[in-house]
């Protein structure tokens, strides 16, 4: 250690002749001649320094003139990178160029600010700038007037002012005065370096002869050898200095492992009251701690669970995969997660979702790993009990789809028996029948048809549940679907004493939808605004168009619905209360949800507005078509999805009650 820290130091002069010659200089000679060499010295430095001194200040303003060069030449750049913007936009019309034009005009200000800051204390270059920023700015106005008239729709206006004869002068001029910078900056140059070369040479001649100089001072230093006592007393001293210094980074050193230690015992005991499973690995893998929570869950001990110990209380069908895993993770630095089973001390298998970082030194390599095992069998468990319940309700749904249909496939057959029955009497066919018993029959057949239509709705929904319901998407005429509405809708309204107005919408638009579909839900939507509006309300048919949807309105003066319902009423087997109709047969509340089903089937939809005690609204929402059947839709059948399963629907049904 001595050795060590002394190595470094003067070592002591061993010349007899040398110690003897200075004994013979009284202290007085010593001064003088030890001020001789110091004198040349400085001398030889203080000339050195100045001529290194005026070489760098040329250095220095030959850079500040490259800078100012370089600052009006991205002046000169980014005037033609604006203009190139401008054109760009007016070529264009982009909003996305026009930002970017916005922006290259930034940069032109930020070039001419930068450029009139380098030049500020200059008079000659100042002028210029002054000239060049104001004919930067006319640039500036020229090209910001072209773009707003690009913005405002005036394309000519704009291309006019961008190729005015004025705006090419301007242009002409600012190139003439950046040149005319760039002039005066490169004979300025070429005067500096030309005074910056003969600075270089003085200061080299001055380097030489200094370097005469010091040969000539350290041999006259070796005859006289002044200052071997203060040499001495010097190395004594800086080696005491090492020592202390070693003494002091001992300490600190000492310090800094306590604190260390002191640290690493926090963060054990906060790892230890952590819910997870944590433990720490060397930068190769091997795992060297554990927290409490582990040892308590597997029942081990860390010389067990030491290195790769912990293989041992993973799941045999998992420990390869979790192994080859992790180890990829140990060779790549890559941040490591998976999910796995270990073994409790009771032997009981739990699932946990598993997590390590590596830690990192300041040269970006890994020094050691931390990792936690967090418990997530409770949440598969959960997750597998969702699973199976979602199964279970779909199983069920389906079941009801399929009843519903069956049954309302075997009651319609009687009940068509029942009305040819009913009309086979009427005709005599079993011998006369009088006016009450035909009164009779005509309410048997009124019923009928009532109890036809809920089951019909019955069926259309089971096989809307059941994806059984095929579209046959063409283009049809809104004008001529409408019409062909009006005779089987006119009488019910005529009977409820209501007034309808069906306004006229132009031939020549066009929808895409499935003819009968599209008759059904219109159907639908009239019928319930006959049933439930009073006698001498009114009811009216209308459509509009936008670039992409036809939109057939059915707005009615009956009762209205209440906000917090107005969804609700597109559930199956919801309706409005019965109090709010006249009619005794308000069907069992299927409409408006096959209606919706069938016009979203055909790329539609069904939406409601409605104030109480004014009326509602209901419109139906279809593809327009522009040029002609679209090809996609007439080559095949569109699907539709509901509720996570496709739908669909059967030409030739009838069209549903509400």
């Amino acid at each position: 250690m001595r050795r060590g820290l002394l190595r470094g130091r003067r070592r002591p002069i061993r010349d007899e002749a040398a110690v003897q010659r200075m004994q013979h200089f009284t202290p007085a000679k010593r001064r003088l001649v030890s001020a001789l060499p110091v004198l040349l010295l400085l001398a030889i430095g203080s000339t050195t320094a100045l001529a290194l001194h005026h070489f760098l200040f040329l250095r220095e303003r030959v850079w500040e003139s490259r800078t100012t060069f370089e600052a009006a030449e991205a002046v000169r750049r980014d005037l033609a990178a604006a203009e190139a913007r401008q054109h760009e936009y007016l070529l264009s019309g982009q909003p996305a160029e026009l930002g970017r034009y916005w922006q290259a005009v930034e940069e032109v200000r930020r070039a001419v600010a930068y450029l009139a800051g380098r030049t500020a204390g200059d008079a000659e270059l100042s002028r210029i700038v002054a000239r060049l920023a104001a004919l930067a700015n006319g640039e500036i106005a020229v090209l910001d007037r072209s773009a707003v008239s690009q913005a405002e729709g005036d394309a000519a206006g704009a291309m006019r002012l961008a190729t005015t004869e004025d705006d090419q002068a301007t242009r002409a001029a600012v190139r003439r005065e950046v040149d005319g910078i760039e002039s005066v900056i490169w004979a300025r140059v070429g005067n500096d370096r030309a005074r910056e070369r003969v600075a270089a040479a003085f200061a080299y001649v001055v380097l030489a002869l200094g370097v005469v100089a010091s040969g000539a001072v350290v041999v006259l230093l070796r005859w006289i050898l002044l200052g071997y006592a203060e040499a001495q007393a010097k190395a004594v001293e800086e080696e005491l200095q090492e020592r202390r210094k070693a003494e002091a980074a001992l300490a600190e050193r000492e310090a800094a492992e306590a604190a260390l230690r002191g640290s690493e015992e926090q963060f054990r005991t906060l790892a230890d009251t952590i819910p997870q499973l944590a433990w720490m690995a060397d930068a190769s893998g091997s795992l060297f701690w554990y927290n409490r929570r582990w040892f308590e869950y597997t029942g081990t001990t860390l010389e067990e669970m030491r290195g790769w110990g912990w293989r041992a209380v993973h799941h045999p069908e998992h420990v390869q995969r979790v192994v080859e895993r992790v180890q990829h993770s140990w060779d790549t630095g890559e941040v490591w997660e998976d999910t796995f089973p270990l073994r409790s001390r009771d032997g009981e298998y739990r699932w946990f979702l598993s997590r390590a970082l590596p830690i990192r030194d300041a040269d970006g390599a890994v020094v050691r790993w931390f990792g936690t095992n967090t418990d997530i069998t409770d949440q598969l468990q959960a997750e597998a009990a969702l699973r199976l319940a979602k199964e279970e309700a779909e199983r069920a749904n389906r079941a009801k789809s399929e009843f519903l249909a069956a049954m309302s496939h075997e009651l319609r057959t009687p009940l068509n028996a029942i009305a040819g029955y009913v009309e086979l009497i009427e005709l005599g066919i079993h011998g006369p029948v009088t006016e009450p018993q035909l009164a009779s029959l005509e309410r048997i057949r009124v019923n009928g048809k009532h109890l036809l239509a809920l089951i019909q709705d019955i069926l259309s929904y089971a096989k809307l549940e059941a994806g059984r319901i095929a579209f046959e998407i063409r283009e049809l005429n809104v004008a001529e679907t409408l019409l062909g509405i009006i005779p089987l809708v006119e009488p019910q309204m005529q009977k409820k004493g209501l007034t309808w107005d069906f306004l006229s919408c132009d031939a020549h638009w066009s929808m895409l939808g499935d003819r009968e579909r599209v008759r059904q839900i219109l159907l639908n939507l009239i019928g319930n605004a006959t049933k439930f509006t009073d006698s001498g309300g009114s009811i009216e048919v209308s459509c509009s168009t936008d670039e992409q949807r036809v939109h057939l309105r059915v707005r009615d003066t009956g009762h209205g619905i209440a906000p917090d319902r107005l969804e609700r009423i597109f559930e199956p087997f919801v309706q409005l209360e019965r109090h709010l109709s006249e009619s005794s047969q308000l069907g069992v509340g299927l409409g408006l949800a096959i209606s919706r089903d069938l016009a979203r089937g055909m790329g539609g939809d069904v939406t409601a507005a409605s104030t109480p005690g004014v009326g509602s609204t209901f419109t139906l929402t279809l593809p327009r078509s522009l040029n002609g059947v679209d090809a996609r839709l007439a080559s095949g059948e569109r699907r539709r999805k509901r509720r996570g399963r496709p739908d669909s629907a059967e030409p030739g049904e009838q069209p549903g009650s509400a």
